[in-house]
């Protein structure tokens, strides 16, 4: 007669442990701890890939079936994305509610045996680790013990082995890189999904390691050829330069960007470690070599995303103050502040991008990292005393220029300098949950399946564009001698040794240049001897 032994079955954390403590026990010693066959642990070790990558992925660790592929996993992802865009604009989810948008999503990939059923509805919660029936009402403050289960037991396990200088944060912000300090400029939300106002934003994606290293930012304009680029090459600008019909981040654009940095990484040899956030636009499935992609917990972002706690702002502190700068420099040449602020073009943004970024204090982002949860061994420590290292320290620059300027540029109900720093905070960089959003959702995955997308090539910028008239170096050299007699005249040295040093680079430029043409012209005349 058979026994009524019942095979013990272990939960996901569980296996983890056994992964966990199998360097230093033998398997048996494993089944005896944990109470099942020697054959179970054996199964486990040779699964450690796929349930580490669950762990990783911020799964239910009391599941006790790992997630596995299927018919409608399609359905499932789109299904997620919804919940999570959903959850994330604090718009009240039930049961039933999933399950009707789940018949949705199906239909529009063609699949009408899909049934969401009541079982579906049970299996989509535990696979994403969604507790209650209902969830209308939930809160959509960050959950403190979700905080501290984060930073106390998941992080130091996924970061463990990685060097500060291969874990990074990258996120995407909205720049209105022509708003001054002056409330009736400020676009917030819906005022800037369309219309004029939404031809004045930008959104700018920051990636920096925990050392405070910073890659080349991607900015998204409305244009990929903007009339301010003539005669410029996309890769000569000093950002990463991409574009779509509302500047929003898309698949389309982030998985060619990740996979640049991952070649990039891979040229270098380096194994890195990528966190990011659960926006529609970042893929959850791209199988790269040298780049591993760790998803933040969800509504958890503005206390543990290293870029959302401050860096962000430091680099828009930096940037709203060469627009000050630019704009008083030429007051006395226009009629007003705005008139200036608008003849500011999408290449001038990109050069106070590349400006700001560069600007921003490593210790700082050191610190950041620190506070978002991220410790690292001893011989991989931050540099410096990052206790002292004060993300807001970054902002006193920015308050000295904009006292300057609301006293000089008479502007109207002018804000502080924080609030200045911070009016764009709130524009969307990528699809918003306006009516129609779920056919967007959609739209994007089909797209980013069928590696599709459509673009302005010839968009233009709502500004009329003056261009100069140094077009040969005899010109460039004319105007910097013209810099050199005015700083002589005002005695400003510092800067009479700048300018002699672009004018000595630019006479050697047009040396180089006439050596080459004489050389061609050669050449060219013995070929035809």
């Amino acid at each position: 007669m058979a026994s009524g032994k019942q095979r013990k079955s272990l939960s996901i954390e569980d296996k983890l442990k056994i992964i966990k403590e199998s360097a230093s026990n033998s398997q048996r010693q494993l089944a005896i701890s944990f109470g099942v066959g020697k054959s179970q642990v054996q199964r486990v070790l040779k699964r450690k890939a796929e349930i580490i990558e669950e762990f990783e992925r911020n799964g239910n660790l009391k599941r006790k079936r790992l997630c596995v592929t299927g018919e409608f996993d399609d359905v499932d992802q789109l299904t997620w994305t919804w919940f999570e865009l959903a959850r994330s604009k604090n718009t009240p989810v039930s049961g039933p509610m999933i399950q009707e948008q789940a018949r949705k999503f199906a239909v529009r990939l063609d699949k009408p045996q899909f049934s969401a059923s009541n079982g579906w509805l049970a299996r989509f919660k535990n696979r994403h680790n969604i507790v209650g029936s209902t969830l209308t009402g939930e809160r959509a403050s960050v959950e403190p013990a979700t905080v501290e289960s984060w930073v106390l037991e998941r992080l130091p396990e996924i970061v463990s082995g990685y060097a500060a200088c291969d874990v990074y944060n990258m996120d995407e912000t909205g720049l209105l890189f022509r708003a001054l300090p002056d409330k009736s400029l400020s676009v917030k939300g819906r005022d800037c999904a369309g219309g004029k106002k939404s031809k004045d934003r930008l959104t700018v994606a920051l990636c920096v390691n925990a050392l405070g290293e910073f890659e080349t930012p991607p900015v998204i304009g409305r244009s990929l050829r903007p009339r301010c680029f003539k005669s410029l090459q996309l890769h000569q600008l000093p950002v990463a330069w991409v574009a779509n019909k509302k500047a929003w981040m898309t698949r389309d654009i982030f998985d060619p960007w990740i996979r640049r940095f991952n070649g990039k990484m891979s040229s270098q040899g380096r194994k890195v470690l990528l966190f990011l956030d659960n926006a529609s636009s970042h893929s959850h499935n791209l199988d790269l070599s040298n780049v591993k992609i760790q998803f933040l917990p969800a509504n958890t972002t503005s206390v543990l995303q290293p870029l959302d706690l401050g860096k962000i702002q430091n680099m828009k502190c930096h940037y709203r103050s060469q627009i000050l700068r630019s704009v008083l420099s030429k007051i006395d040449l226009s009629a007003s502040a705005t008139e200036i602020a608008k003849s500011i073009t999408v290449l001038d943004a990109c050069h106070w991008i590349k400006t700001a970024v560069s600007k921003i204090n490593p210790e700082t982002v050191q610190k950041c990292f620190h506070k978002a949860g991220f410790e690292f061994q001893q011989e991989d420590t931050f540099s410096g005393d990052t206790s002292q290292a004060n993300p807001s320290d970054e902002t006193h620059g920015l308050e000295e220029i904009l006292s300057l300027a609301v006293s000089t540029l008479d502007l109207a109900d002018p804000l502080s300098s924080q609030s200045y720093a911070n009016i764009d905070d709130d524009i969307q960089t990528t699809d918003a949950l306006e009516d129609g959003w779920e056919d967007g959702l959609v739209e994007d995955f089909l797209a980013a399946r069928e590696k599709t997308v459509e673009v302005d090539e010839e968009g233009e910028e709502d500004v009329t564009e003056i261009f100069p008239e140094i077009s040969t170096y005899p010109d460039a050299i004319k105007c910097a001698n013209d810099l050199k007699q005015f700083a002589v005249l005002k005695g400003l040295d510092s800067i009479l040794s700048d300018v002699l040093s672009i004018q000595r680079k630019l006479e050697d430029a047009s040396f180089r240049q006439r050596q080459s043409a004489k050389q061609t012209s050669i050449d060219s005349y013995c070929q035809r001897l």
